[in-house]
């Protein structure tokens, strides 16, 4: 609603857990989530991804699932993504970078094309908290 009216430019956070479970809720995750590109398709918009930690396998897992859908890859963003900058680690999705300084010198190492993460936390005392 909030993109057909202007409000908004992507669809998300959408995805599945991160966590084991069942087969049965993954695939109803995955539906929910090809559902969601679709839609990305239909309206010209991104399609931000929170799923399991990123691989270069599961970032082309994904892509493929939006080729299926005719979803343009660069329009899926990827929550919380290592350094994965390179065309041969993304295949073609944008990843959301954390923001912590190794991961951003790394990613910058590789390229420009990523977004940093924007609810990385800071705070010395609860590293590695998002």
């Amino acid at each position: 609603e909030f993109v057909r009216e202007g409000k908004a430019l992507a669809i998300g956070e959408v995805g599945r857990p991160h966590f084991p479970v069942s087969q049965m809720l993954l695939d109803a995750s995955n539906e929910i989530m090809s559902y969601a590109m679709g839609l990305g398709k239909e309206l010209g918009c991104a399609v931000v991804l929170h799923t399991e930690s990123a691989t270069p396998g599961s970032m082309l897992e994904l892509a493929e699932m939006a080729d299926r859908v005719g979803l343009p890859r660069w329009r899926l963003v990827k929550h919380y993504c290592p350094p994965l900058v390179l065309e041969e680690e993304n295949h073609g999705l944008m990843p959301s970078v954390l923001a912590g300084k190794d991961a951003v010198r790394e990613a910058l190492g590789k390229g420009t094309r990523f977004m940093m993460e924007t609810d990385f936390l800071d705070d010395p005392r609860r590293p590695g908290a998002v």
